[in-house]
């Protein structure tokens, strides 16, 4: 997998937890906040949602789970973190799952 597309998925994540709206609510960043009240450390992402959201990035991440996943963490982290800095530091990481 190239850098460039590494990349890009790291940014259409981003987008995609920012953007990714359900029922009118931004499904994505709600969990994330939910995350500090109920003392998680996962990210739960529906892959239906992603898939719908942008086809390719999808895709690869079933070819190269282990190359995305760390990204999403990463990404995931950086959300939870702008949003409750302490909890951030009380937990480390934050782990995306997948379901569906």
């Amino acid at each position: 997998m190239k850098p460039e597309d590494r990349l890009k998925s790291e940014e259409t994540f981003t987008r995609f937890i920012e953007e990714y709206r359900d029922e009118k609510e931004v499904k994505y960043e709600q969990a994330i906040s939910e995350m500090v009240v109920k003392g998680l450390n996962s990210l739960i992402i529906d892959f239906a949602d992603l898939y719908a959201f942008d086809e390719d990035v999808a895709r690869s991440v079933l070819e190269y789970p282990l190359v995305h996943l760390p990204l999403f963490d990463v990404v995931a982290f950086s959300k939870l973190r702008m949003r409750d800095p302490m909890y951030a530091d009380q937990i480390r990481w934050v782990h995306v799952r997948f379901r569906g």
